[in-house]
């Protein structure tokens, strides 16, 4: 029986059903509708400063490989194996020149081009096309002031007409001063100003992450477990005349220890 979505959502009292949280049909309409159309973030170009480097992330259910390849081009594909569809890259972040499965060996180069086959010879008889093998690529990849996104619809607008006036808020963040600015979000509570504050949601649900402001700035306190990102490239620099929080984040292990997301899901193509 198809489900009343708008009768979900009371705009004139501000109510929302509580199966929009935890029924599965409505989820896997999410999946269908949102996450599979739509263009989504992946991560920040200070994720991945260098070639080799690479940062796993998800796209709704699916996982996602971002790298910078060995030529400086970054990519984003299916962190799936095309052989068998096990997860290939199992880690959070790092730099590689090549990703193995761990599988059947199979071996991509950072570019996603299908380099390694064990017994090429023997079981495939040389007659496997490795070039139509490759990782499969998201649909489009793009980039705004440093920001990543990419999605899994070829019909998909660009994405800078897919922001729209969204890119006016951004620039406020990432773009608001000639020098650059350095921008931390979430932040510790109540430092930096109170413009970046992560709100009343971060302090109630993840108050064990949270630590003392003083470790802002130039201090050398320990790593607080509830900064979770630190915005820093050619388009997003600090200078003298910019603000001067500098927070590291924590690594993808820890964050998803706060989140309780747990060991990822694996996805086949």
């Amino acid at each position: 029986m198809a489900m009343d979505m708008a009768g979900l959502v009371d705009n004139n009292h501000g109510l929302i059903d509580r199966r929009v949280f935890i029924e599965q049909d409505i989820y896997q309409q999410e999946l269908e509708r949102i996450f599979a159309r739509c263009w989504l973030f992946l991560c920040h170009e200070s994720q991945i400063p260098h070639p080799g480097d690479f940062f796993t992330t998800y796209m709704g259910d699916d996982p996602v490989l971002v790298v910078r390849d060995t030529a400086g081009q970054v990519r984003a594909f299916l962190n799936v194996c095309r052989h068998r569809g096990n997860r290939l890259c199992r880690a959070d972040a790092g730099n590689a020149a090549s990703f193995t499965c761990a599988y059947h060996g199979w071996t991509y180069q950072n570019d996603g081009r299908l380099t390694g086959v064990p017994y090429f010879k023997e079981a495939y008889h040389n007659k496997l096309n490795r070039e139509r093998w490759g990782l499969v690529p998201v649909a489009q990849f793009d980039s705004y002031k440093g920001l990543f996104f990419a999605t899994f619809d070829p019909e998909a607008p660009p994405l800078r007409e897919y922001l729209g006036e969204m890119s006016w808020y951004i620039d406020t963040f990432v773009d608001r001063r000639e020098g650059g600015i350095e921008i931390v979000v979430p932040t510790a509570l109540g430092d930096p100003p109170d413009a970046l504050d992560p709100g009343d949601h971060v302090k109630r649900v993840f108050p064990p992450s949270l630590v003392s402001p003083a470790w802002c700035g130039r201090s050398s306190s320990p790593r607080p477990l509830g900064c979770w990102a630190t915005v820093t490239s050619k388009s997003c620099r600090r200078s003298a005349s910019s603000a001067r929080w500098s927070i590291r984040a924590p690594r993808m292990a820890e964050k998803r220890r706060l989140i309780g997301r747990g060991t990822p899901r694996g996805v086949a193509p």
